[in-house]
């Protein structure tokens, strides 16, 4: 087989698709309250900036890639060339540390020396100041009387002393002349606007003005007064406003900027994050709580076989015997959604289904596995969870003779679920198990999968001999299970 070099490009690509989709899903599980107002698509643009930063450091390797990522979330997106974090640059150019783990390894250590000493336990330190500059705004500076650099550095140095005293001269400096540069870029250099610089530059980064992750920031410049004075004004309204709600974020122990209390994992304890993204394509990572591909346990060309239906299958439980099968219609047998919370289900519409799915699971041995934006336009299945396996759902959207295509279609559902292989495998009703599709093709992915058979012909009066189809056209989502006893 001769793999062509489009081919090539395309599993890299559907390989970084699928990287950015799990580490926006780790970000928002790393730092939840700070990614409540944030979108997906601003999420995903801020990790794909971070990712080319990232890779042009040398960075090559998940979990490298992904601790890069992690530090751009908490000290911002310029954070590798800030004035305020000088360790960054310098081990970020450190020439002397030629392994991607050892470099980032340093990096984690600097990271932890400052947070400890910096933004203080709890964030502590980072709260306090934040909540100084507020009350300094309000009340205690006549911000019509120009302040100079040292003057300037002394009120920051009051406010956030932990910060200030960090630094040495050349960097304090550096601070307020890119206080100057970003004042005049975004059109408020006066002396008003080169102090609020200042201040959202120390507590957002010094790219703050176009980081993703601070859209409110960006949005208060372009839709300001001409007049100056109101101008920054109303963006340092905006500024304080968005800055203090915040606060809860940092007390959280995950900052959006200028540190936090808790500390990413260290790279090189990432162990299976040591590897190549481009390597891993549609796979999902899972560990040894999920079911092995045992089609041996299952095709026993009796009971089991015919009583354990693809509902039984993916929840890994063999019907045994026939208390255990549900008492539904008659159109529908085997174990079934509902049942381990003790109803029947009477419908195959999706929402009686995920409803269903949900109650056996309650409160969380079944539970429903989102997928951000990236992940979906992908067709990628979601993240890894620890604990759990993935199983997904799909659902037929016809029932009954459909005139327009003259054929009987079959009402159903199905599922599949992903084995400790990473392999995708089903149970179809009382037929063996199997990890291939309906097209006898091996399963990489569910949702790309053929899921419509022509099952032959049924005869129906007035029409006469009709095909009779199985179409599985709706991809319902995909739940993360529990290995328990549902």
């Amino acid at each position: 087989m001769i793999v062509r070099s489009e081919q090539i490009a395309y599993f890299s690509q559907a390989a970084r698709r699928k990287f950015v989709a799990e580490t926006m899903f780790q970000m928002r599980s790393f730092a939840p309250e700070a990614g409540l107002n944030i979108s997906d698509d601003v999420l995903q643009n801020f990790v794909v900036q971070s990712l080319e930063k990232a890779e042009s450091y040398g960075f090559t390797l998940i979990g490298t890639l992904r601790f890069y990522i992690e530090l751009s979330f908490i000290f911002g997106l310029g954070f590798d060339t800030d004035p305020q974090f000088p360790w960054a640059a310098t081990t970020l150019r450190d020439t002397s540390i030629t392994d991607e783990i050892w470099r980032a390894d340093a990096l984690h250590d600097a990271v932890e020396k400052y947070i400890g000493e910096v933004s203080g336990k709890d964030c502590e330190n980072l709260r306090n100041a934040l909540l100084a500059t507020k009350r300094v705004a309000q009340q205690e500076i006549n911000w019509q009387k120009e302040l100079s650099e040292q003057r300037l550095t002394e009120l920051a140095e009051w406010i956030f002393p932990q910060k200030i005293q960090a630094l040495d001269q050349n960097s304090q400096h550096e601070i307020y002349r890119r206080a100057q540069e970003s004042a005049g870029e975004n059109g408020i250099r006066n002396h008003y606007g080169v102090v609020l610089c200042y201040f959202l530059n120390l507590f957002c980064g010094h790219q703050c003005t176009i980081d993703p992750l601070f859209p409110w920031l960006s949005q208060s410049f372009s839709d300001t007064p001409k007049n100056l004075n109101d101008r920054v004004r109303q963006i340092a309204q905006v500024a304080f406003t968005n800055l203090d709600s915040s606060i809860l974020h940092w007390q959280t122990g995950a900052c959006l900027s200028g540190g936090g209390s808790k500390v990413p994992l260290r790279p090189s304890k990432r162990n299976h994050d040591l590897r190549p993204f481009d390597q891993v394509i549609t796979t999902v990572v899972t560990d040894n709580l999920s079911p092995l591909f045992e089609p041996d346990k299952w095709n026993d060309e009796g009971f089991i076989q015919a009583k354990s239906n693809s509902y039984a299958y993916v929840l890994d439980k063999r019907v045994e015997q026939i208390s255990e099968i549900s008492a539904a219609p008659p159109k529908i047998t085997g174990m079934q959604p509902g049942q381990a919370a003790g109803k029947v289900l009477t419908s195959l519409a999706i929402e009686s289904l995920r409803e269903a799915f949900i109650e056996d699971g309650s409160p969380d041995k079944l539970i429903p596995a989102l997928r951000c934006l990236a992940d979906r336009d992908a067709m990628l299945p979601p993240p890894a969870k620890s604990g759990y396996y993935l199983m997904a759902l799909v659902a037929t959207s016809r029932d009954g003779y459909d005139s327009s295509t003259k054929a009987f279609y079959l009402a159903d559902y199905h599922c599949y679920r992903q084995d400790s292989d990473g392999g995708w495998s089903h149970k179809p009703g009382h037929s063996p198990v199997f990890h291939n599709d309906l097209d006898e093709q091996i399963i990489s992915n569910p949702e790309t999968a053929v899921r419509q058979k022509n099952l032959g012909t049924i005869y129906i009066p007035t029409i006469g001999e009709t095909p009779l189809i199985l179409d599985y056209d709706i991809f319902c989502g995909y739940f993360y299970v529990k290995k328990s006893d549902l």
